[in-house]
């Protein structure tokens, strides 16, 4: 079976939650949490950096890997797929970009991976890679 790919357009960034994650249930009872990062991206033709914000959403089982291990200032690599939709609001076109969140991964200050509660594997998981053995 071909891997499903998210549709819009491949990202990739690293920031921090900028307020705490908010979760909602859809009417068929999914699971749907929102959150915002803030990334650091360098000014073209200078040494300045910005803020960029970045909406994201993520369903499901990373929705909740997200309610369990990130707050507000949280440091995270996010991986997913950027879409955009336009509105109209009070007769002006504007429009919501947002990142459907499908790989997170919860980082240190320096940058570096953590092991959070519900991604730790048992020692026997552990050597089973170690040896080679499928997971």
């Amino acid at each position: 079976m071909a891997d499903k790919k998210p549709a819009g357009k491949p990202v990739k960034f690293y920031g921090n939650l900028g307020r705490d994650p908010e979760c909602r249930y859809t009417g068929s009872g999914k699971l749907l949490v929102k959150f915002s990062v803030a990334d650091k991206v360098k000014v073209e033709g200078s040494d300045e950096k910005k803020t960029v914000w970045h909406n994201c959403i993520a369903w499901e089982g990373t929705g909740d890997r997200i309610l369990l291990n990130a707050v507000k200032g949280t440091r995270v690599r996010i991986g997913g797929a950027e879409t955009s939709r336009e509105y109209e609001k009070e007769c002006e076109k504007k429009v919501w970009v947002e990142v459907k969140v499908e790989d997170i991964t919860f980082l240190d200050r320096e940058g570096k991976p953590i092991a959070r509660e519900d991604e730790v594997t048992s020692p026997a998981e552990e050597d089973a890679v170690l040896d080679g053995e499928p997971e």
